[in-house]
């Protein structure tokens, strides 16, 4: 199926006149075979049930195609706050809940990226965010903040005393997203026994 604008594109590229390219496209319409309204049902149709993508990549994918946007208005309310939230909701799970050296804050943050790259609106983002419960346990977090601890002092050993260490090292790892009492306690377990 290929939209009206899609099809006038494919006949000019093939060098069809234009008095040819109008009567084709209005001997297609009255045969009921050009139809923008059903294109673009069929493709919001299909964009929900195979893709990830959230209801602005879709709206950009059908201007592209030159769906007016009353049209486009009109086909997008099939693609209801439900099912969006639906969708996001599997993809931050999916996302939040595998292993990371990254703070819960930092993951948080580039999930939001992610999904606004995929069309998705803040709204449905933030509310999935606001409700979604995450199996992360505190051991998780620490393991992350082992990591990125290690990388800070290596980092800063051989330039800073004691001290400077420990407060850049501190400061690296709030900017990084973690909680204060985490980091308390990685500077207590790991750099006072250093020092």
């Amino acid at each position: 199926m290929r939209s009206e604008l899609e099809l006038i594109e494919y006949l000019q590229k093939k060098e069809v006149e234009d008095t040819y390219i109008d009567e084709v496209i209005h001997r297609l319409k009255l045969e009921g075979l050009l139809d923008d309204a059903a294109f673009s049902e069929a493709l919001v149709r299909t964009r929900i049930q195979t893709s990830a993508k959230g209801s602005q990549l879709i709206k950009k994918e059908l201007v592209e195609k030159g769906i007016k946007n009353s049209l486009i208005e009109e086909t997008l309310k099939q693609f209801t706050f439900e099912i969006q939230y639906e969708k996001v909701e599997k993809l931050a799970r999916k996302k939040l809940n595998s292993s990371t050296k990254k703070s819960y804050r930092q993951q948080v943050d580039a999930l939001k990226q992610t999904l606004l790259q995929k069309g998705f609106t803040f709204d449905v983002i933030s509310e999935v965010v606001n409700n979604i419960e995450i199996d992360r346990d505190e051991n998780d977090e620490y393991n992350a903040i082992v990591f990125q601890g290690e990388k800070l002092v290596s980092k800063y050993q051989k330039k800073e005393s004691e001290f400077a260490l420990k407060q850049k090292v501190k400061a690296g790892l709030y900017q990084k997203g973690f909680p204060a009492d985490l980091i308390n306690r990685f500077i207590d377990e790991y750099l006072n026994q250093a020092y």
